[in-house]
């Protein structure tokens, strides 16, 4: 399912799609749509994603670019929840907004921040088992995580590679790490940091 400019899609089902089960761009909006099952579950490309189920895809859950805002969502067992990367065909990055979802049980990463410039990723609740809550990389600036709620038993709270420390603002969030000693509140300057005091 594929809709563009100021299109509203809601209320559907979508499964069982190989490739993505909705992608929306310019300007369009998902709402209150459950896609599982799928390769992928929304593609949202400088439109909006929000107050939809997106579960079992075997791939990411929500792939955002440009300035799509992906807010109020439910995103679980998937590989990756949301990716937030550049849009290849224009070179354009992602700067857009990441808010108020619950991410939880993906089996690699939370959320995958990638070649991005001065994105916000606010108030969402993530739990990971194992894997990422929060990964920034491929050379991202300008990364603003706040009052965020960061579960992970087996992983990294805040991952962040050597190339995308510039600008980054982490205020507010609440750390929680499991027993495990792979575990750790963060990484960052090439370092595990275990606990909030090490970052």
């Amino acid at each position: 399912m594929t809709a563009s400019s100021q299109v509203l899609v809601t209320g559907n089902e979508v499964y069982r799609v190989a490739g993505w089960g909705i992608s929306i761009y310019g300007g369009a909006e998902a709402r209150d749509n459950v896609a599982h099952d799928n390769t992928n579950g929304i593609a949202v490309n400088n439109a909006t994603a929000a107050g939809n189920r997106v579960y079992h895809n075997t791939g990411t859950g929500i792939h955002a670019v440009n300035n799509a805002q992906v807010t109020g969502n439910a995103i679980y067992g998937n590989a990756v929840g949301i990716y937030a990367t550049v849009n290849y065909w224009w070179s354009e990055r992602f700067t857009g907004t990441i808010a108020n979802n619950l991410i939880y049980a993906n089996t690699n990463r939370a959320i995958r921040i990638g070649e991005a410039s001065g994105p916000q990723v606010v108030n969402n609740t993530i739990y990971q088992s194992v894997g990422d809550a929060i990964r920034v990389e491929g050379g991202s600036q300008n990364t603003r995580v706040r009052n965020n709620i960061l579960w992970v038993e087996a992983g990294y709270g805040l991952s962040v590679s050597g190339d995308s420390q510039v600008g980054l603002s982490s205020d507010f969030n609440l750390f929680f790490q499991g027993p495990d000693p792979n575990s750790h509140v963060g990484f960052w300057g090439g370092a595990d940091r275990h606990l909030l005091a090490d970052w």
